[in-house]
């Protein structure tokens, strides 16, 4: 069976499993410097990442606004820091996708999370993944995205996809990874969905055994 194997029961399955123990590729490097900047001060924040189901699930990606201070015009899932009126950081994910997209706040199905991963930003970020309720219009706020577009979700499941390239910050050399596409998605989404990725697979070896792909 290769990682290019995918069956959308056993996806569900998996995410909606405990996954805390989720491992961030490349974070246990950065850790050192991470923590230089103060990780105990970091902000809570939290990002959706957001499946359009179908006959072909796909996974919900923006291009960041070239008008926005931090981050402009790279790509993103929804998503941003923790307010105070939110009740929690579940519901932090489902108003900024909201606010981003325009998706009503009853039309996402929250299905399992992720833990945090720091962030340069000096955001302690947590992934919730949420399924999108069959026809919702997404209608993007133009003050904050520039364009949304879709992935398929099986190919964002392949691991060997993912390509490792280094950055440098204060003249140290770190490595990050990026997945091949017409858009450029790379650093902390492309780290989430690999590690996703890999929890994914892991998943397949444990409950598919004998399956060829």
């Amino acid at each position: 069976m290769t990682d290019a194997f995918f069956d959308w029961t056993l996806w569900r399955r998996c995410v909606s499993q405990d996954l805390s123990e989720v491992c961030y590729p490349n974070l246990q490097a950065q850790l050192p410097y991470l923590q230089q900047l103060g990780t105990d001060q970091f902000r809570p924040a939290a990002v959706m990442v957001l499946i359009e189901p179908g006959s072909l699930a796909q996974v919900v990606l923006t291009v960041r606004s070239p008008q926005l201070h931090q981050h402009a015009g790279q790509v993103s899932f929804a998503g941003g820091k923790k307010d105070a009126a939110d009740v929690d950081i579940v519901a932090t994910a489902v108003r900024e996708a909201h606010e981003e997209l325009g998706v009503p706040l009853d039309s996402i199905e929250v299905l399992g999370q992720m833990p945090p991963l720091p962030t340069v930003s000096a955001y302690n970020v947590v992934p919730i993944i949420g399924l999108l309720k069959p026809h919702t219009n997404i209608a993007p706020c133009a003050d904050e995205v520039a364009k949304v577009f879709m992935v398929p979700l099986a190919h964002l499941m392949q691991p060997k996809r993912y390509v490792q390239y280094p950055i440098i910050r204060d003249k140290q050399e770190f490595h990050t990874v990026k997945f091949t596409h017409t858009e450029h998605i790379w650093g902390a989404t492309a780290t989430i969905l690999l590690a996703l990725a890999e929890r994914y697979q892991a998943y397949v070896k444990e409950h598919k055994h004998g399956v060829a792909g």
